[in-house]
């Protein structure tokens, strides 16, 4: 057997074993480990120069050595063709930052230097997690749903925004003297929309807007009926109405998927009958 038909074997196998589910699994489980080992450092806030600190760049160093490993074996495995079936994926990309960004933060970190930016850089670590979307099949068949909806969610927020839009502008107009830790500008008064949108103590803020009246000696606020109408319609055009449509537009990719996936189980199942019959 000569050279090239032994590296092409090779290769076969580094394939095989990398799109293995177990393999998977396994990169699935480190990748857990990694959002931990990200989840824990970031509750302890370990010093560098410390014993805690030592202990977390070991791990960190450890678990990012793996993922090294784990891209050399992608890019072996995917070399043929001139490394287009690597390089063709915009994940290996992806990975391939990431993992850039992980030894050169170890490896400056061993050497007793600091990156700079090395803080932002650390933080780009905790895209291993997204790893997971591509390693786990369900997941990444969940999300891959997902993302068809990307387009359509987009345009019902964009309708979400018009309209936030146009009540930030008659609230700066209508309020901006009354209230002007609300209404002061278009930038607040639209920040006020979003948190009235979010349902955030919205009618402590309307009521706070109802004129005093002077004859009136238990000081009780009456109810204005303009503020009444601008909050009660804002809540009913985008908090109750467009808020749903952004959550019908979201569903239908995901109902599809798992119609899709409970068709695909049914005609599996009713092949393994059949041929249990036969």
């Amino acid at each position: 057997m000569d050279t090239a038909s032994k590296y092409s074997m090779t290769r076969a196998k580094s394939h095989m074993l990398y799109e293995s589910e177990g393999f998977q699994t396994l990169t699935a489980f480190f990748i857990l480990c990694a959002f931990a080992l990200d989840i824990c450092e970031a509750q302890f806030l370990p010093v560098q120069e410390s014993r805690s600190g030592f202990i977390f760049f070991i791990l960190d160093a450890i678990l990012t050595i793996l993922f090294a490993l784990e891209l050399l074996l992608n890019i072996f495995a995917h070399s043929n063709n001139g490394f287009e079936p690597f390089y063709s994926n915009g994940a290996n990309w992806f990975d391939t930052v990431i993992v850039a960004i992980s030894v050169s933060n170890v490896v400056v970190t061993a050497s007793g230097g600091e990156l700079p930016n090395a803080k932002l850089l650390r933080l780009l670590r905790l895209g291993r997690a997204v790893k997971l979307f591509k390693t786990l099949k369900e997941l990444n068949r969940l999300i891959t749903s997902v993302s068809k909806a990307v387009l359509p969610v987009c345009n019902a927020f964009l309708i979400l925004f018009i309209i936030a839009a146009i009540y930030a502008i008659l609230g700066t107009n209508f309020f901006g003297e009354q209230s002007p830790e609300f209404f002061l500008n278009f930038k607040t008064s639209l920040f006020t929309m979003f948190q009235v949108l979010s349902g955030d103590g919205w009618s402590d803020l309307a009521r706070s807007l109802f004129a005093r009246d002077e004859t009136d000696t238990t000081g009780i606020r009456k109810t204005d009926s303009t503020v009444a109408f601008f909050f009660v319609s804002y809540m009913l055009i985008n908090s109750i109405m467009l808020l749903n449509v952004v959550v019908a537009v979201l569903l239908v990719p995901l109902c599809t998927y798992i119609c899709v996936y409970m068709y695909i189980y049914i005609c599996i199942r009713i092949q393994d009958m059949y041929r249990y019959i036969i």
